[in-house]
């Protein structure tokens, strides 16, 4: 049986199996954690040492990139050997690459499968409601700042957050549509701990109380949006959060147009 390596992008960075584990303090190199995550995001492909010296050290950066680059393959190599005795990383007609050999089990692949499928269930409100929850499951703000301050595992994780930002509105819409109100609870919490500035969190469950008739929690996590959003970005509520503001007023001043009425009711009653 094949060894299977399990991969963490989101949150923290790290490799583990049923033999070791690694993490960025273990490899404690920011060229070889850079290479090994790039070989990990292009693990179905075998890649040119030209562009492995071009990711490393850009143009003129090293005098013998080749030489570099074959010195940084075999630290990298025994450093994987913390986590079995296989060969991860193969080299073949002067390219290198990830043994296609060993399975890698990764958060990222695991996203992006269960985002697809969310398309693939339309027909099944509960499978799709389950798929979201799959999706969102997976992920975590990458915390690595070694890698975030690379430009192109930087614009990869971009666009993932952009997914996942889509995702969070669709399960929160199709979730407050069928009443599943505990769901969308559920689903923002766990958005407001990777992002406290998430608007959309913030406009689902205000939304959430609204759909529960609860005015004074829908006007607390309205204010609470708004502290948050003015503090940190400087900015002030966007004009869809403003009409929930504008609906969270409504609806008290028909609680308090049905409390009148119902003191007539109780005055005539007593006449």
């Amino acid at each position: 049986m094949n060894q299977v390596v399990i991969v963490h992008f989101f949150g923290k960075f790290c490799l583990e199996t049923d033999i070791g584990y690694l993490d960025e303090e273990k490899i404690h190199s920011k060229k070889l954690i850079t290479l090994l995550a790039f070989f990990l995001l292009n693990y179905n492909r075998m890649i040119t040492a030209e562009e492995l010296g071009e990711l490393m050290w850009g143009n003129g950066g090293s005098s013998n990139p080749i030489g570099a680059l074959k010195n940084l393959i075999y630290r990298l190599r025994n450093i994987l050997k913390q986590l079995g005795t296989a060969e991860y990383i193969v080299s073949q007609a002067g390219r290198y690459g990830w043994n296609n050999e060993i399975e890698i089990c990764s958060d990222v692949e695991k996203f992006k499968y269960y985002a697809e499928q969310t398309r693939e269930s339309e027909g099944n409100t509960d499978l799709r409601i389950k798929k979201y929850e799959q999706a969102l499951a997976c992920y975590k703000k990458p915390c690595t700042s070694i890698l975030t301050s690379e430009s192109w595992f930087a614009v990869r994780f971009t666009y993932y957050h952009s997914v996942y930002l889509r995702l969070v509105n669709e399960a929160c819409e199709l979730c407050n549509s069928m009443q599943e109100y505990d769901k969308v609870q559920k689903i923002c919490g766990q958005v407001l701990a990777n992002d406290e500035l998430s608007e959309d969190a913030h406009y689902w469950l205000i939304k959430n109380w609204i759909g529960l008739g609860d005015t004074d929690n829908a006007l607390k996590q309205y204010e609470t949006a708004v502290k948050i959003l003015y503090e940190k970005l400087g900015t002030y509520s966007s004009r869809k959060m403003q009409e929930l503001y504008d609906e969270i007023l409504g609806m008290n001043q028909n609680a308090s147009q049905a409390t009148l009425e119902d003191i007539y009711g109780e005055i005539q009653e007593q006449d």
